[in-house]
């Protein structure tokens, strides 16, 4: 199965890709970053997502599509519940990124071994220099 994880608006790419899996009979889920707003959504710990009526276990997906699956834009502080609107737009929309960042990580580890496109390996300069000083480089 591939997985794509994208955002509901302004994403031509996963737009066009979507004829192309429909043509082939591509198994395929989309998941968009404001789906996780807007929808109960599940994450069994070890097992699968839940989106209302739809399973999808982690062992199904081999293929990540990953394009840009949330952005403060698609947060929407007017919508916030009224016991939160003391509180400034931007915590609000810096806490719901730190939240999808924290979930992006927990999935990029649930599917470590499917095939993620496009590819990001990106090196955590603090986790570098700490390696780096175990190994007894000087950096």
């Amino acid at each position: 199965m591939i997985l794509l994880l994208s955002k509901s608006r302004n994403e031509i790419a996963t737009d066009r890709l979507i004829p192309y899996l429909d043509k082939y009979n591509g198994n395929y889920f989309r998941i968009n970053g404001a789906d996780l707003l807007q929808k109960p959504i599940y994450f069994d710990i070890g097992n699968c997502i839940k989106i209302n009526n739809t399973i999808i276990p982690y062992s199904e997906v081999n293929v990540v599509f990953n394009r840009r699956w949330y952005d403060a834009d698609e947060i929407c502080v007017e919508e916030t519940p009224t016991e939160y609107k003391t509180i400034a737009s931007s915590s609000v929309i810096d806490e719901v990124t730190r939240e999808f960042l924290v979930l992006s990580q927990y999935l990029k580890s649930k599917f470590k071994d499917a095939l993620w496109i496009p590819e990001k390996k990106t090196i955590n300069k603090l986790y570098a220099i700490e390696s780096a000083d175990k190994l007894g480089l000087s950096v």
